[in-house]
């Protein structure tokens, strides 16, 4: 009785790795394909460096120098306009008490 187990068991176990096998891709990767992935990740990384660019302009036009943006997890793009005043600070000095220093 337990050699028949045994051998039940056995038998289930070369029939579950025949199934695994069979289950295994017939494809494998080529250079070509490989080749075709690096591209396709350049392409991807120059687009997103191209949208972070046209962001920024974006964001530099609508509030001036300075600005930073960020992405929100809807992807709509927000810009933050700078804290820093755009002129020397002696300057803004002069323009908001009106005196020569």
């Amino acid at each position: 009785m337990k050699t028949a187990l045994t051998f039940f068991a056995l038998l289930a176990l070369l029939a579950g790795l025949l199934w695994l096998t069979s289950q295994a891709p017939d494809e494998q990767v080529t250079a070509e394909d490989l080749a075709q992935l690096a591209k396709m990740a350049r392409d991807t990384a120059a687009a997103e460096a191209r949208l972070e660019r046209a962001a920024a302009a974006l964001c530099m036009a609508e509030h001036g120098p300075g600005t930073t943006h960020a992405w929100t997890v809807d992807n709509p793009l927000v810009c933050h306009p700078s804290t820093q005043p755009i002129w020397p600070r002696h300057q803004a000095v002069q323009l908001a008490t009106g005196s020569q220093l």
